[in-house]
């Protein structure tokens, strides 16, 4: 299993490393970190898992993995490589399985708890509590 990842555009790995490498050996999978800089640099990570039965890619939150989102899903699903998305934009695109929030469905919930907390009179602001 690799994680995908490039180094310049996401949180650092090693804050994510020692639960995956926990969850991993509990499957008695190894865990390997798979650090892309360029386009062209994402088909090799996922040739080279592709020839090894049993691999998966995770693709890690990442702007660069969304930028080239697209790319990433269809040479996963040429190479038979199974991949899990940080986001469910990418099962949207044709993604295999996400584990990230839906983002468009946080949005009214958070307006819909805020209406709530402000009708019910429960809602004060550090600036409306302050100049009362």
């Amino acid at each position: 299993m690799a994680l995908l990842f490039n180094p310049a555009t996401t949180v650092p790995v090693k804050f994510y490393m020692s639960s995956i490498e926990a969850a991993a050996s509990s499957f008695a999978i190894q865990a390997s970190t798979a650090p892309v800089h360029a386009k062209d640099e994402i088909e090799g990570v996922i040739a080279t898992l592709a020839g090894n039965p049993g691999a998966g890619l995770i693709v890690m939150p990442d702007l660069f993995n969304t930028v080239n989102r697209d790319l990433i899903i269809a040479m996963a699903a040429r190479s038979r490589v199974p991949a899990i998305y940080f986001v469910r934009a990418f099962t949207d695109s044709g993604g295999l399985i996400s584990y990230g929030p839906d983002f468009a469905e946080q949005y009214p919930q958070a307006a819909e708890y805020i209406e709530r907390a402000r009708s019910q009179g429960t809602f004060r602001s550090k600036c409306q509590s302050k100049y009362r």
